[in-house]
């Protein structure tokens, strides 16, 4: 075979030129076949064409281009989903409405609170908001030790934080314990203080947080050092006035001891109620109120307020085991 275009000689039976790709003349269409004569009593058969679609080419047009296939997309957990399309819907109108706040604080209580302690500051101010110089902290001025601490624990957890002013020598000079609540927000509690005697040396507001979840228990503390001025004004230390108001300032301080010393037998009543062996505890009371009763100066006083302290904090301890 002769290519009409170029002239390349090809073998017989190829359709295009290898040389110039023009293909080459076909033979003569082979006419369709001869229709099969129906048989006697049957009606010829019609030839129906095609019914048209958007993939029938209408004569005269270009063929349209070809598109490609496109991988089906894989089924998502949520794809399709009635309930997922709905709950899409939901979340849009709470986040409209601001509600999606609650929603969260409510997954975070369903989830629960891990145990968690820690003090983060420890602060000591003057109670009538004046500047204070922690190197020289002057006496009887009413003072403020202030704890702002992190308290979370489950249910039936427990948590308390002792604030104490501590002395020199280690010793408590004045403390108190209170009891605080599972927040994830920062807490704050306040000890009143006034300091009558100054050594000079370095004193510290103390602050020791205690939770209790289960079998765990964290504690955390922080402290603060502080300095008082040397002096003692129960003593006068300069002052002129009379004794007659050193004797009442015993008598009042003597009267708060006494109401203490009530508040502590029944601590040790309710103590017994649940079991709780305090009887060693009891026989301490006798004696204190013999000396509380014999005491005149506020010194004596304080020491026995101390003591009573002591055996609170010991009821607390055995009730808390």
């Amino acid at each position: 075979m002769k290519c009409e275009k170029c002239g390349y000689e090809a073998p017989e039976g190829k359709r295009f030129c290898k040389q110039c790709g023009a293909p080459f003349e076909s033979e003569a269409p082979q006419a369709p076949p001869a229709p099969v004569a129906p048989e006697p009593g049957q009606a010829p058969a019609v030839s129906v064409p095609p019914p048209f679609s958007a993939t029938t080419p209408v004569p005269g047009t270009p063929p349209p281009p070809p598109v490609a296939a496109t991988a089906p997309r894989p089924a998502g957990r949520f794809s399709g989903s009635p309930a997922w399309k709905a709950l899409a819907i939901i979340l849009v109108v709470l986040i409209a409405g601001g509600v999606v706040t609650g929603i969260v604080f409510g997954l975070m209580a369903l989830l629960g609170s891990k145990p968690a302690a820690k003090v983060e500051q420890v602060t000591l101010t003057r109670k009538d908001g004046k500047p204070l110089d922690l190197d020289k902290v002057p006496l009887g001025e009413e003072l403020v030790i202030e704890a702002k601490f992190i308290a979370t624990y489950g249910e039936g957890g427990r948590g308390t934080i002792k604030l104490a002013a501590v002395g020199s020598d280690g010793s408590d000079l004045i403390e108190d314990t209170f009891e605080v609540k599972s927040s994830s927000k920062a807490q704050t509690r306040e000890l009143a203080v006034t300091m009558t005697v100054g050594s000079g040396k370095p004193l510290k507001a103390h602050a020791e947080l205690v939770v209790r979840d289960g079998q765990n228990r964290l504690t955390s503390s922080k402290d603060l050092t502080f300095t008082a001025e040397e002096g003692n004004i129960e003593e006068g230390d300069g002052d002129t006035g009379d004794s007659t108001s050193g004797d009442e300032d015993v008598e009042a301080a003597k009267a708060q001891v006494e109401t203490a010393l009530e508040e502590l037998q029944t601590a040790f009543d309710q103590a017994e109620q649940l079991g709780v062996d305090v009887s060693d505890l009891v026989g301490l009371l006798p004696e204190l109120m013999t000396r509380l009763a014999a005491a005149d100066t506020m010194e004596e006083v304080e020491e026995i307020a101390m003591e009573l302290a002591d055996i609170a904090l010991e009821i607390n301890d055995r009730l808390q085991q």
